[in-house]
C-alpha cells in the first residue's frame, strides 16, 4: 500500500510536470489536450476497474451486464475527449495523446510493481 502511494505521488509529479512543459512549449491548447488525456484517460481507466471488479464480485445478470456495458463505454469515451481537444487547437490532439500514453504507461509501472 506504501508502494502504491508512492507510485501514485510520482504519477502525479510527472502529469504536473507535464502539463507545465505543455503549457511553457505549445502554449494553453497542448495544455488542455494534456489535461484532457491525463483525467479523461484516469477516469476510463477507473471506470474500466471497477466494472471489471463489478462483474467479478456480481451475481445477478443485471449487474454483470451493466459491468460489462461500462467496460465497453470506455473506447467511446475517450473518442468523444479526444474530439473536444480537436477544437483547442493544433497541438490539442497530441497532447492528448501524450496524456493518454502517460496514463497506460502509468498503469504499466504500477503493474510492474505488484508482482
Amino acid at each position: 500500500m506504501k508502494r502504491d502511494a508512492a507510485l501514485l505521488a510520482g504519477f502525479a509529479a510527472v502529469a504536473a510536470a507535464g502539463s507545465a512543459w505543455a503549457w511553457l512549449r505549445w502554449g494553453p491548447a497542448a495544455f488542455g489536450g494534456f489535461l484532457l488525456g491525463v483525467l479523461g484517460t484516469a477516469a476510463a481507466q477507473a471506470i474500466g476497474w471497477i466494472a471489471v471488479r463489478l462483474a467479478g464480485s456480481a451475481r445477478s445478470p443485471l449487474a454483470i451486464g451493466l459491468g460489462g456495458l461500462a467496460y465497453l463505454l470506455k473506447l467511446p469515451l475517450l473518442v468523444a475527449l479526444w474530439m473536444l481537444s480537436r477544437g483547442l487547437g493544433s497541438e490539442g490532439p497530441n497532447a492528448f495523446v501524450a496524456g493518454l500514453a502517460l496514463v497506460y504507461c502509468g498503469t504499466l509501472a504500477w503493474a510492474a510493481t505488484k508482482r
